[in-house]
């Protein structure tokens, strides 16, 4: 239906539609009217925060979100990565992430227009129905658990994704491993449990020492691609729950290899049985084929992954 770029420098029609929202934020509700496009209005997607912003786009028969991303600046996420903070903007990121896994995954909603200059970007409209919400809503059912199962069919590819992402890609040059992983635990620790729980600093220097250890432990396995939050308030359900789509990739990275499946095994956010955790669990190593790496050993690794990624993170 449209020309899609990258830049804003061609004529299309989304040129026509995110030019007068460059400096200034749609209003909702407000109906526009263009003589090339005719009218068409904005409203609110849940989901908008400090870092981004998001517009649903009624015009005609589209299916559109428009997202707006800080130009100056950086994620405060990147310094908690092992390398130095990217020099590049939020919005560069935002979008150089979403172009290239959209290009290559179709899990991840299209770009159809993007410029870092403006932080404006337009994808395609991925509905308001999470698998949190559908999970709220109805429990666990059996086709809720296939979508679990496509999620794992997701990783085992997304791991894969260093040969077929393009040389430069951002995500290449993030490294997510132990100094990364400590300070998110040295967060929690210092804000968590001394700040907010008032814990005097002598009860946590006890187990200091071991959470450091913990944080090596799982910052030297393998490492793959991993998008970093991949859980079920990121994804979406497809109508006729015949899929999921995922969104909220920009912090995505080189990290532990089982990062994201202990993101979504051990959901925090929904409430799956142990059984069925496990389950989940044996899948993925089942697919794997990880003969190298027996049941009990990948468990265990799985669940201390879990521990630092819900239990021992602020994020």
């Amino acid at each position: 239906m449209f020309n899609s770029h990258s830049g804003g420098s061609s004529a299309s029609s989304l040129d026509l539609f995110v030019q007068p929202f460059a400096s200034v934020d749609p209003e909702v509700g407000v109906e526009y009217e263009l003589d090339s496009v005719g009218s068409f209005s904005f409203s609110h997607i849940a989901g908008s925060t400090i870092r981004k912003r998001f517009y649903r786009l009624h015009w005609r028969d589209t299916a559109l979100v428009l997202c707006k991303v800080p130009i100056t600046g950086v994620s405060s996420e990147e310094y908690f990565l092992d390398n130095q903070p990217s020099k590049c903007t939020q919005a560069q990121i935002f979008i150089e992430v979403a172009c290239a896994f959209s290009k290559v995954f179709p899990e991840f909603a299209t770009v159809h227009y993007s410029d870092p200059s403006t932080g404006l970007i337009i994808l395609d409209d991925l509905g308001d129905k999470s698998l949190f919400a559908i999970i709220t809503q109805n429990g666990v059912t059996e086709p809720i658990l296939k979508l679990f199962e496509k999620m794992l069919s997701f990783i085992v590819r997304f791991q894969k994704s260093e040969d077929i992402l393009p040389p430069k890609f951002i995500g290449r040059s993030r490294q997510f491993g132990y100094h990364s992983l400590w300070a998110e635990i040295e967060e929690f620790l210092n804000f968590g449990l001394k700040i907010y729980y008032g814990v005097p600093s002598e009860d946590i220097a006890i187990f200091e020492t071991d959470l450091k250890k913990l944080a090596l432990q799982i910052g030297s396995v393998q490492t793959s691609v991993v998008h970093r939050d991949l859980q079920s308030k990121n994804l979406m359900v497809l109508p006729g729950e015949a899929g999921l789509s995922i969104i909220d990739a920009q912090d995505a990275a080189i990290g532990p290899w089982l990062y994201d499946v202990a993101s979504l095994v051990y959901d925090p956010y929904v409430n799956l049985s142990c059984n069925v955790k496990e389950s989940l669990a044996r899948l993925f190593w089942e697919s794997q084929k990880l003969v190298h790496l027996p049941w009990e050993d990948y468990l265990f690794e799985l669940k201390m992954t879990a521990i630092q990624r819900f239990e021992l993170s602020p994020f």
